[in-house]
């Protein structure tokens, strides 16, 4: 999605602009417009349409800021293992990684791994502290990323089953029946931001 290159060849992200640029000017996607991917990925499309309708720049600064999400995460969760310095060196190679498995740029994988880094931090950074509860306000984020995973590409979503089901038995082994149904209603809460 470099701004180096007049246009991007590859076929699903020019889809997925047509169909965020149809959005914005009154198509209904799933009717008039298809594609088999989740509305959330047409959406962040549609946005990067309206930053800029002839170009690829948009989904380029959209891209830009989710990837330093991605990176400040990536961070966090190197922090927890080891010291600063190698936690930042760490960041910076991450999305290196990254790059042969996203082909062009602007894949629906791309956009969901910057959610799931962001959950793994929490979850490492839980299951690090051995605490006997959990933030529901945590909790709320984790929703949120797993409802935008769903919104964009539905069979990732696997990725959040086993460690939200882990803190959940923990809550339940610990008899913490309150936070548990605090993280419960945080979660759904989370999901349905994105959902309404």
């Amino acid at each position: 999605m470099s701004p180096l290159y007049p246009f991007n060849e590859w076929d699903d992200i020019n889809l997925y602009f047509t169909i965020g640029k149809g959005i914005f000017n009154g198509k209904i996607i799933y009717s008039e417009l298809f594609d088999h991917k989740g509305p959330l990925i047409f959406f962040i499309y549609g946005i990067g349409y309206l930053i800029s309708n002839t170009t690829f720049f948009g989904m380029y600064i959209i891209e830009a800021l989710m990837w330093a999400f991605m990176i400040c995460a990536g961070y966090f969760t190197a922090k927890l293992y080891i010291d600063k310095i190698y936690a930042f060196i760490v960041a910076l190679i991450y999305p290196l990684f990254t790059l042969p498995r996203i082909l062009e740029g602007g894949s629906a994988e791309e956009m969901i791994l910057v959610f799931a880094t962001i959950s793994l931090f929490f979850f490492l950074s839980h299951f690090k502290d051995n605490s006997k509860t959990h933030k529901p306000l945590i909790m709320l984020i984790h929703g949120i990323m797993c409802a935008a995973t769903m919104l964009i590409k539905i069979n990732l979503v696997v990725f959040w089953f086993f460690p939200l089901a882990a803190i959940f038995i923990n809550l339940i082994i610990g008899k913490n029946y309150k936070n548990l149904f605090q993280n419960i209603l945080a979660y759904i809460a989370g999901l349905l931001i994105l959902f309404l």
